[in-house]
């Protein structure tokens, strides 16, 4: 899914927000990149698919808008793209080949070359015209950091930001919806799949609203089906469950379990329909938001080394108040105009109505590091 316009001002109720380009210098580059992870027409509006004659609800665009995403097969590049990169005249791919220095001017100011190493030992240097960094949030952050040689601080580091400002995409629980109408009206929402193509349908703030509630972006989109409404203790099964799966055990979890003894009969019969999968009377919500960026949220080098000698990561990381707010929001929104339309009843994870960090304690994540080498719109 391409980002938002509203992704790239600067928002008064957003700290440090804002890029030094817009949404339009980077949509051609979009539409390049999409048929490379062989995905169909490059169409993000809802208005654009056939949802099999059942339209998606009509949304108060003062309060709702639609989010879609397009899935790829997924793609696996290697196999997919060897013979052209085999083929090309100006193309040379080094494997096993990992990047541990970029050599510099003794003013760190010009690249003369990318020095290599692989686990056996052996060493090579790379010298080209450019030079594109491009080893994820973290990786790229690292790389600069640790080539110290004549920029003590590490390359590109003149303001101390390299690093600073790592971002995320939190996946919290959001709570469920239990329809009031027929499933089948919600069809664009959970079906995974139209016209050959893998897409999801979900739902966010618009802009207008993220700016009259002073919220992130944000999406919702169903997860999961719901067989019966869920009692307090089926909904403890579920985040005693979420938390094992992640290695954890939370701080509650006493309460959990008193909560699953005391409702023992509901989660039963919850468990037997989830395991028969009888009739669908409502879904999950997961949510994917935006996060703040905040400086102290950053990468850092320990004097730990790995095994190509270069020095480990830190990684100092939490997400916020205003995400948990942006989350809560998200979903209020979404119970508004479902409770408007007629069309399902909205049930809220309860931790996100808590004014502390218990919400945050087990999300999932996405992979989507960013944030840690930000756009300047100077040189300086």
């Amino acid at each position: 899914a391409p980002l938002d316009e509203q992704d790239f001002e600067s928002r008064a109720w957003v700290p440090n927000s804002g890029w030094p380009i817009r949404k339009e210098d980077i949509d051609p580059f979009y539409r390049r990149a999409q048929p490379l992870f062989e995905i169909d027409r490059y169409r993000y509006n809802v208005e654009e698919w056939d949802f099999d004659a059942t339209p998606v609800f009509s949304l108060d665009p003062e309060k709702l808008a639609h989010r879609l995403w397009q899935l790829s097969p997924p793609t696996e590049f290697g196999p997919a793209y060897v013979d052209q990169l085999r083929k090309s005249g100006n193309v040379r791919v080094l494997l096993y080949a990992n990047a541990t220095e970029i050599s510099a001017d003794p003013s760190g100011a010009t690249i003369s070359g990318v020095k290599l190493r692989d686990l056996n030992g052996r060493q090579a240097e790379v010298s080209a015209a450019a030079y594109v960094l491009a080893c994820g949030g973290i990786e790229t952050t690292r790389l600069l950091l640790a080539s110290a040689r004549y920029a003590p601080d590490g390359l590109g580091d003149t303001r101390g930001l390299v690093g600073r400002y790592f971002m995320e995409h939190p996946h919290p629980d959001a709570g469920g919806v239990i329809f009031t109408t027929a499933a089948k009206d919600f069809r664009p929402y959970y079906e995974k799949e139209f016209e050959s193509q893998g897409i999801v349908v979900g739902l966010g703030p618009s802009a207008s609203a993220q700016e009259r509630l002073g919220i992130l972006n944000c999406s919702v989109a169903f997860h999961g089906p719901i067989y019966h409404e869920p009692s307090a203790g089926m909904d403890s099964v579920i985040k005693l469950a979420r938390a094992l799966e992640h290695g954890q055990w939370p701080d509650n979890a006493g309460a959990h379990v008193a909560r699953v003894l005391r409702d023992l009969d509901d989660v039963l019969r919850e468990s037997y329909l989830r395991a028969t999968e009888g009739a669908i009377r409502g879904f999950g919500l997961i949510a994917r938001t935006e996060v703040a960026p905040n400086p102290d949220n950053r990468i850092t080098l320990t004097s730990d080394r790995d095994q190509l000698d270069m020095p480990r990561v830190r990684l100092d990381w939490n997400v916020g108040e205003l995400e948990r707010v942006t989350v809560e929001q998200t979903v209020n929104l979404v119970a508004q105009e479902f409770g408007r339309l007629g069309v399902g009843r909205v049930r809220i994870n309860q931790l996100l109505l808590e004014d502390d960090d218990r919400w945050s304690r087990n999300l999932s994540w996405f992979g989507h590091h960013m944030g840690t080498t930000r756009m300047s719109d100077s040189l300086g």
